[in-house]
């Protein structure tokens, strides 16, 4: 552990005050210097290459890039950060291109919204590709799981 500053938002980026993030497996992998199962990916994090995991994140734009359009410094935003950037979302702050972030719901907690982020993301891109139809019936198989889950509630208001 140690303190880093906050990144500097590149053009098309917002500097996010983060309020919520979650602990998922690529984030272990990414903190492991690993991925895909234990497979390297590069040099293992040290004190001289500091690497913040963090995927999922929700919380408060307090900046943004000079070419970022769809959103304002004091919008409460949930979203991802890709794996294998130094800044990830276990942090005070994280820099994130606008593209991977979207306004949150009132009626969505921090926490909830953050939960949202690679499982969402997932789940939405498996159920859109199913094109469900009403009264179709599928097995989602790890309905426990966050993805799953998740896909089981999207199928279930798509009318499946």
């Amino acid at each position: 552990m140690m303190e880093l500053p906050a990144p500097t938002p590149r053009p098309r980026e917002a500097l996010i005050r983060v309020f919520a993030s979650t602990i998922n497996i690529d984030d272990i992998h990414v903190a492991e210097g690993t991925f895909y199962g234990g497979i390297p990916l590069g040099a293992r994090p040290r004190r001289n290459r500091p690497v913040t995991p963090g995927s999922d994140v929700s919380g408060v734009v307090i900046g943004v890039g000079p070419e970022v359009r769809s959103l304002r410094v004091g919008d409460a935003v949930f979203g991802v950060q890709i794996p294998f950037r130094p800044g990830g979302a276990w942090a005070r702050a994280a820099a994130i291109y606008e593209r991977w972030l979207t306004p949150k719901p009132g009626n969505l907690s921090f926490g909830t919204a953050a939960a949202c982020g690679v499982s969402g993301l997932v789940a939405e891109s498996a159920i859109q590709a199913l094109r469900l139809r009403p009264q179709l019936r599928l097995v989602v198989v790890g309905a426990s799981g966050g993805i799953g889950g998740m896909a089981v509630q999207l199928a279930a208001r798509a009318g499946a």
